[in-house]
């Protein structure tokens, strides 16, 4: 079974509608249905929560060989410091690279979409080589309002999300390889590893010990 899959029959168990669970877990319904449908994975907290309204374990919901640290962290984001000149974009690299200065970081493409989709993404990045930038471009011209990132810095590999109002980093359980074109999966979300960000200027790739 899929984590939606659990999810939707334990809320069934406890004879909870997808309104009565969204009211308890003070989310939208729509995020509920997401999740259920395998369209998206609860974070962290809702996760825990999820498991104690339904009387299951958080183990029993994510399966172990796709598990991930409990090692969560939600911080906000000074949104106008990182908005384009002009725009109303937000430089989510930006954020990445102040961040993580030393780091080999790489876009990732959450698999949330139909397969035209998916084709249409890759073909979109084949014709411009992988350039720096465009998987950002192409997330912001499909308005999709989250990026993701894998950030190998030193020693540790994070998942990193940015949204419109918060970062949230999870630290990977099991590291995967940071190369273009690899796909890991956590939970029931596939990734799809894209090209990497550029370093800021005059930052140097840090020396392994």
């Amino acid at each position: 079974m899929t984590l939606g899959e659990k999810l939707k029959s334990a809320r069934v168990n406890v004879e909870l509608t997808q309104e009565q669970l969204a009211e308890k877990l003070m989310v939208s319904r729509s995020a509920i249905a997401k999740w259920e449908n395998d369209k998206g994975m609860p974070d962290i907290d809702n996760l825990k929560n999820i498991a104690s309204l339904l009387n299951i374990s958080v183990d029993y919901l994510l399966d172990d060989a796709n598990a991930i640290d409990v090692n969560m962290i939600r911080e906000p984001i000074d949104l106008e410091k990182y908005r384009k000149s002009g725009k109303k974009v937000i430089d989510k690299d930006r954020i990445l690279r102040d961040r993580y200065p030393y780091a080999t970081i790489s876009y990732l493409i959450a698999d949330h979409s139909s397969k035209i989709d998916v084709a249409a993404d890759w073909f979109l990045m084949l014709a411009f080589d992988a350039l720096p930038g465009i998987p950002q471009a192409l997330n912001e011209w499909k308005h999709i309002k989250e990026q993701y990132y894998l950030v190998d810095d030193k020693h540790s590999q994070y998942l990193v999300m940015i949204g419109e109002e918060f970062i949230e980093t999870r630290t990977m359980t099991h590291k995967v390889e940071n190369k273009f074109g690899k796909k890991f999966k956590i939970g029931n979300v596939k990734f799809r590893v894209q090209a990497k960000i550029r370093m800021s200027r005059g930052v140097r790739p840090r020396r392994e010990d």
